[in-house]
């Protein structure tokens, strides 16, 4: 009789594992699945250059010539516009993910960046960094960076509240 219930209760104890090995394959593959979509969406749905295309940066800094829309190897989705300005060269890029963020991961990775300054009014959380001539703000599951500068650093912030400016702009439109 003993060995009855030892193996009935072996028999049970195996299909409840592998009913819950499925159950967390299945939970696993299914999670997977939808963060691949969430992502490919994210990505293949929009293109920054929809939000900052060349007449929108003419009409916004009118001083500036000819304009050079450039591949940014970034594996976000990526706007990027080389230019001059007086002269020196310029750039403006816009990196746009739509629905594919929560507040908490942006704080936290804001919280690894040193010198920067919160701004109010843009977005649900918002900062620019001098040193990157960047505003990368967060609201409705939606981040944007955007940065305008010429060469590689607006360490002036000449073109700050244009760049602030822009940002609210776009994330009216998304």
């Amino acid at each position: 009789m003993k060995t009855q219930y030892i193996v009935l209760i072996s028999i049970v104890l195996c299909a409840c594992g592998e009913q819950k090995k499925n159950n967390s394959e299945s939970s696993v593959k299914d999670l997977k699945k939808n963060i691949e979509s969430n992502t490919k969406n994210a990505k293949s749905d929009l293109d920054p250059c929809d939000y900052l295309t060349e007449a929108y940066l003419q009409s916004i800094l009118p001083e500036a010539i000819n304009f050079r829309k450039e591949v940014s190897g970034s594996s976000y989705p990526t706007c990027f516009y080389k230019f001059q300005i007086d002269g020196q060269d310029a750039r403006a890029m816009l990196v746009v993910v739509k629905g594919a963020g929560n507040a908490k991961n942006f704080a936290t990775a804001m919280s690894y960046i040193k010198n920067k300054e919160p701004l109010q009014g843009v977005g649900e959380d918002a900062f620019y960094m001098a040193a990157k001539a960047q505003v990368s703000t967060y609201a409705n599951k939606n981040l944007i960076h955007i940065s305008i500068s010429k060469d590689m650093g607006d360490v002036k912030g000449e073109y700050k509240d244009v760049t602030i400016e822009v940002a609210k702009n776009i994330l009216a439109e998304l």
